[in-house]
């Protein structure tokens, strides 16, 4: 085995380059320190290789924190044993970007109220336990107790990694309308938005869940006004684009958002955009 480490993600996770040309994250005690680039030859130094990551989410990993990688795969593992379905090869490094976020938002006392989605038990009743374990871990490992209300938030994360089966063109039926906002986002903020990065990859996801909902004629009870009218007082802006967006689409698949649809697009397109 020969591969060549070409960036560092934490001290224990790079991304590699194996003699086929694949790029691959790699997981091992020490990988990320030293000299980069440089090859390891010894396969003991690599613990664990994930292969078929997404482009995407590679070029934006950065130095993710080490402990909430670890936090991740183990909660990934968790779920694949107690779930029949199969996952998204992404799923470790989306589920810590969620873990990473959500702690950094309930940081800054930006809780939601995902009551609405008590619903998740019945739809998703595996989900909603192995999302029960992930919080637990979270306050184990990193000492953050999460909101019971940010169950909702771990259980989405886990819907979204689920690799549909083969003939399930719905998502796709979606692209035109995302394409559509992107654009409006682009003209409100006069900034041109990269399709091939991981912020909007995230962006994609959410929209698509956004579309999905809505088409089931889904709603949500959340009681988020607080936070509503706190992000309407700190983002204008992004409200006036959100709002633009909200009157795309109930002109065009007559949906009407509310205010926790609208709460949730303005983080969104505040993460795309920054």
């Amino acid at each position: 085995m020969k591969m060549k480490i070409i960036r560092k993600i934490n001290n224990n996770y790079a991304l590699a380059r194996k003699e086929d040309g694949e790029v691959v994250v790699v997981a091992g005690r020490g990988i990320g320190f030293g000299a980069i680039p440089r090859y390891v030859t010894d396969k003991s130094q690599v613990e664990k290789i994930y292969s078929g990551v997404d482009r995407n989410t590679i070029e934006q990993m950065g130095e993710m924190p080490e402990n909430i990688l670890k936090l991740s795969e183990q909660i990934v593992a968790y779920a694949k044993k107690h779930l029949t379905k199969k996952f998204s090869k992404n799923f470790v490094f989306t589920l810590a970007d969620h873990i990473e976020f959500t702690i950094e938002r309930v940081g800054q006392n930006m809780i939601f109220d995902f009551k609405g989605y008590t619903d998740f038990k019945y739809l998703y009743p595996r989900e909603v336990e192995i999302s029960n374990y992930a919080m637990k871990r979270i306050e184990e490992e990193l000492h953050i107790k999460l909101p019971p209300s940010e169950l909702g938030g771990f259980v989405m994360n886990i819907v979204n990694s689920e690799v549909k089966p083969a003939g399930n063109d719905e998502d796709v039926n979606f692209s035109p309308l995302i394409s559509q906002i992107t654009a409006i986002i682009e003209k409100h903020f006069k900034l041109e938005i990269n399709r091939d990065s991981f912020n909007y990859s995230r962006f994609a996801t959410h929209m698509i869940y956004l579309l999905r909902r809505l088409k089931e004629g889904q709603k949500t009870t959340d009681d988020n006004r607080r936070i509503y009218a706190k992000l309407l007082e700190e983002y204008p802006d992004t409200y006036q684009c959100v709002d633009e967006i909200a009157r795309f689409l109930e002109e065009n698949i007559q949906s009407k958002l509310d205010e926790n649809e609208m709460l949730y697009l303005i983080l969104h397109v505040n993460r795309l955009c920054s």
